[in-house]
């Protein structure tokens, strides 16, 4: 009888976990349905922020940008040498303080749009993005009304060796 008794209290307890699961099983696909809703929520209000402190970063740097100023370097005494062999100085201002922690702006310079991109690159997307009438001319006739797309051309022109399309003339 006892064999009885605890073969019965099994199925029992197999009955009951069984019913457990189909119950489980029964709310899975609107439980799934609400934890989609809120992952996505979730994953959307964490984009959104990320975004906004991006944001905030990058306005934070460009306001530390101070007169921008693109010029074409002078002083090469075979003429003018075309775009790929034309110099550019970049200068601008940025908050700097002086030996006894005083604030004192401090003028900064690069001597190509290159050396600009790998070093400083959020002034080169201040100019870029802010200050694209700051770009010379011949640079953004590579592609006229696309800052990024002319400075992509201009780089892959000075590794290539030699300018297509309107400047290259």
């Amino acid at each position: 009888m006892t064999n009885e008794m605890n073969n019965l209290l099994k199925q029992l307890q197999a009955a009951q976990t069984d019913a457990t699961l189909f119950e489980r099983l029964q709310a899975a696909p609107a439980l799934a349905a609400r934890l989609a809703v809120e992952y996505d929520q979730l994953a959307e209000a964490t984009e959104r922020e990320e975004n906004e402190r991006r944001v905030a970063e990058v306005e934070a740097e460009y306001a530390k940008i101070c007169n921008l100023a693109v010029s074409v370097r002078s002083g090469n005494s075979m003429g003018d040498p075309g775009l790929l062999g034309r110099g550019y100085d970049i200068t601008w201002t940025t908050p700097g303080y002086d030996s006894q922690g005083e604030p004192e702006p401090r003028n900064m310079r690069c001597d190509a749009f290159i050396t600009l991109y790998e070093q400083h690159p959020y002034v080169f997307d201040y100019l870029r993005y802010e200050a694209p009438h700051l770009i010379p001319a011949d640079i953004m006739a590579l592609a006229p009304g696309n800052p990024s797309a002319a400075f992509n051309e201009y780089f892959i022109s000075r590794k290539r060796g030699y300018c297509r399309g309107p400047v290259a003339a």
